[in-house]
């Protein structure tokens, strides 16, 4: 989970992480004000699985 984090900060998201360990990255566009371009969610179901959403914001 530390990678896709250190992989998610280097392209410019910003990182989330709730209570039970779901991990969101926040894409901003130029314009703070505005709402973000993009969000994605990683949701580790185990040690061997794993979901990855994008959603358009």
């Amino acid at each position: 989970m530390e990678y896709l984090k250190q992989q998610m900060q280097e392209i410019g998201l910003i990182i989330k992480e709730d209570d039970v360990g779901n991990v969101y990255g926040i894409l901003l566009g130029k314009d703070p004000a505005l709402p973000s371009i993009v969000s994605a969610l990683i949701s580790i179901q185990s040690e061997t699985q794993a979901h990855l959403m994008v959603l358009p914001a």
